[in-house]
Order: structure tokens, then sequence, then C-alpha cells
């Protein structure tokens, strides 16, 4: 005999905002959070305002909320953070600015500004990579990521090098991987069809990009001018889920013909860096690991056209005891 558990008892939309708010014991706040926010309730913006503005909620719930704004698509949110903003806790804050990286556009930039002269330093960098996201994202003059002037790049040991396996991802991770990249949104439109996964050793990358990176006349503008071109989803052994792992970044180099390529992680650290040649009708590239980072020690040379991405060679090298520093916008209360 089979036994099914019985399907969890249907909760109206009275109740999830009565729980979100913490009135009502049915669901965790948390929980009753997403749900909302996930709803088609017209006016879901403003109880997320309300739980984000109310000091006497936790830290971690009102977090949750400027996360979830993000989320939004209804044109609601970045005022609602920019003004929770002026006075929110540096813990706070560090969502709020981050979100606002996320979907922020030029109007956003003043208020960035502002933080990065205020706020305590840590804040201060989120800051400026939330401007440049921002900048990058629309194609904006100024506020170009610029690598230190001492910076060195270092290609993998021969004889430490290790295959990665190359393939596209099958159905089950393209779909978490997609589902995991609508909950951090960036602007990004990405094409699943061109989507790359890549196995290594206990963890695994799933890399979207931007549809426009595969339309012939963007394309053939890519060196001449700054991108968000995509996000690297990753799946951790010790975690069933994927997250955005890495933001993908150009940089024109200033001769027409080739660009700069930088991956930093959500809080902006540069983890790897390379180069984009034009090589009509695409993009040849390589990256490489910067040295002594956290990141997965990893050497990449492929080619960027209308017809895809396409992987020549991918090595890694032995990461025996080193710290992920994948950073996910899962929040609890």
């Amino acid at each position: 005999m089979t036994f099914r558990l019985p399907e969890p008892p249907a909760i109206d939309l009275m109740e999830i905002r009565r729980a979100a708010g913490g009135h009502s014991s049915r669901l965790r706040r948390s929980d009753a959070l997403r749900r909302l926010a996930a709803s088609d309730f017209p006016d879901r913006h403003r109880d997320l305002d309300e739980i984000l503005g109310n000091e006497e909620n936790p830290v971690g719930l009102r977090s949750l909320a400027a996360v979830l704004l993000a989320r939004q698509t209804d044109g609601h949110a970045l005022p609602i953070l920019a003004r929770h903003a002026n006075h929110a806790t540096p813990d706070l804050l560090d969502h709020i600015v981050r979100a606002i990286g996320q979907i922020g556009d030029e109007s956003a930039l003043t208020l960035l500004d502002r933080l990065q002269a205020i706020a305590p330093a840590w804040i201060g960098k989120q800051a400026a990579f939330s401007a440049a996201l921002i900048a990058y994202r629309h194609r904006l003059d100024g506020r170009t990521i610029e690598l230190p002037p001492d910076f060195r790049i270092q290609a993998l040991p021969g004889e430490s090098r290790m295959p990665v396996a190359i393939d596209a991802p099958d159905e089950r991770n393209l779909a978490a991987s997609l589902a995991a990249a609508a909950d951090e949104p960036y602007g990004i439109a990405y094409d699943a069809r061109h989507a790359i996964h890549l196995a290594f050793e206990r963890d695994s990358w799933t890399i979207l990009l931007n549809r426009e990176c595969f339309v012939p006349d963007v394309l053939s503008q890519l060196p001449t001018r700054k991108a968000l071109l995509g996000t690297v989803m990753e799946r951790v052994t010790a975690d069933p889920e994927y997250a955005v792992a890495l933001l993908v970044l150009s940089t024109p180099m200033g001769d027409g013909r080739s660009s700069r390529l930088h991956l930093h992680d959500v809080d902006g650290v540069l983890l790897y860096t390379g180069t984009a040649i034009a090589e009509p009708p695409q993009l040849r590239f390589s990256l490489n690991s910067i040295p002594r980072s956290m990141a997965i020690p990893l050497g990449m040379e492929g080619r960027l056209g209308e017809d895809g991405l396409h992987l020549d060679r991918v090595h890694t090298a032995p990461i025996s005891g080193r710290k992920r520093r994948v950073r996910r916008a899962t929040i609890d209360s």
C-alpha cells in the first residue's frame, strides 16, 4: 500500500499578509513574505515597504523585504529602496544598496555616490560596485571598473592543470539556474539556448549570457562599449540550489577591437579577468583566476559568436582547503 502525505491546507492572501506582518502564526514570517512578494496582490509593494521600514522587525526580515522588492517589476521598488537607504542601519543598508544595484537606473547614482562618502567603508565599496553595475547595464559614461596599477594575471601551472567537463546543462539544471537568476535580477534577458554547464570536482556552474551577446550588431560593438554580459550560476555540493556566483562585465581597452573581461562576485570582489579580441564575425577570449583569490582556480579559452558561446578548453587545479565565496541572497528570519 502506498501512503501519501496530505496536501498542506490552502492559505488565502489575507492570511498570508497577516502572517507576513506578524499577526498570524500559520506561516513563518519569512515564508509568508516570500509568498506575498510572489503573489499577484497589486499593493504587495506597500506591505514590503511597511515591513522594511518597521524598526521593530528583525533586521533579517527587513533585509528580506529589500531583496524581495528588487524582484518586483511594477516600478515601485526603486523609490522605496532609495527612501529607506537614507536611515537604514549598516546591516540593512548592505542589502538595500545591493538591491539598488540590481534594479537601479541613472536616477539612483546620486544616492549611491553620497553613500560612498558617508557610509562605513564596506558599504561604500558595495555602493561603488552597485553604481558601476548600473553604469555597465545602461552603458552610461564614466564609472569604469579599473584594475589596480600593479595587477598581474597568473596562468595555472601546467603540471597542476585538470580539464573541466563542458556540456549543455540538462533540463533540470537549466531550469534551476534560470529560476535562481530570476530571484537575483540584474536586468539581464538571458538566452537559455546558449547556456554552458561546467562540472568541477565538487561544484558545477551554469554560464548564462545576455541574449544581446548573440546579436551580430551588438556583438560587433562589444569591444567599444562597456557591458554587463551575464552571470555564472553556481551550485556547491553542500547546497542543491543554484545562486549567482559571478557577474560577467566587459570594459573596452580603447583600441576599438579588444576589451577586458572581468568577473566579480556579488560583493564586487574581482575573481577572474582576461581579454576578448574581435576576430569577425566572433570574439575570441581567455580568462584566468586572480592570484591568491579564494575562487576556484580557472583557465579558460573560447569564442563568442552569433551561433553561441563555445569553450575550447577549460582547466582547473586542486582546490582542497579553499573556502567558497558565493554569497546567497536567501535570508531567513
